[in-house]
Order: C-alpha cells, then structure tokens, then sequence
C-alpha cells in the first residue's frame, strides 16, 4: 500500500507498477492533483472492495493509456503535471478522453 497523492502518481508513474490500483477518499466528491490517493497491487484487493473511507479511481495501466492518449491528440507533447491529473480526473469521472480545446 502506497499513499500519495494524485500529483505524486504523475511525478512517479515511470516507477510505479501498471498492477497498482488507485483510490480516493470516499467523501470527496471532485478529485484534483492534491487529491490524497492510496494504490494498492490487485493482490491487496482481494475481494474487490475499496478500503474503508475510499473509493476505487482508477488502475494504473488505464492512467499510462489516458496520458498517451492526450499526448497523441495533442502532437505528441507531454502533459504538465497538472494537465495530466486534470486528464486523469476527467477520465475517471466521465469514462472519456479529456477532448483537445
């Protein structure tokens, strides 16, 4: 179990394993970078139920495939820290790909 935060996720992504699945606090109804997060591996999640007082986000293979996607629809730029959580966050929360503006 590793907590961080949303930023955190982004700033380590290289490091971190695509089997890590990622949780926000249940009572926050929006997440954004600053937004507490706990990754467990799929193993920790035994029974498929999130820990007491969180709520299941996203894994992190989804995380790697929503950032590549906005860099693709962007010319192949990387995402700041904060445009990738916004991407993230709108991914989670909407099932889509945050559209090019």
């Amino acid at each position: 179990m590793i907590a961080t935060s949303l930023q955190g996720v982004v700033r380590h992504l290289d490091e971190l394993s695509d089997e890590l699945l990622i949780y926000v606090p249940a009572d926050r109804e929006v997440a954004d970078g600053d937004t507490p997060v706990l990754l467990l591996a799929e193993e920790e999640d035994e029974h498929g139920d999130a820990p007491d007082g969180w709520r299941y986000l996203l894994e992190l293979f989804i995380v790697r495939d929503v950032l590549e996607t906005w860099s693709a629809w962007r010319g192949g730029r990387m995402p700041t820290v904060q445009e990738a959580c916004q991407a993230i966050v709108h991914y989670a929360f909407h099932d889509a790909y945050l559209p090019v503006e």
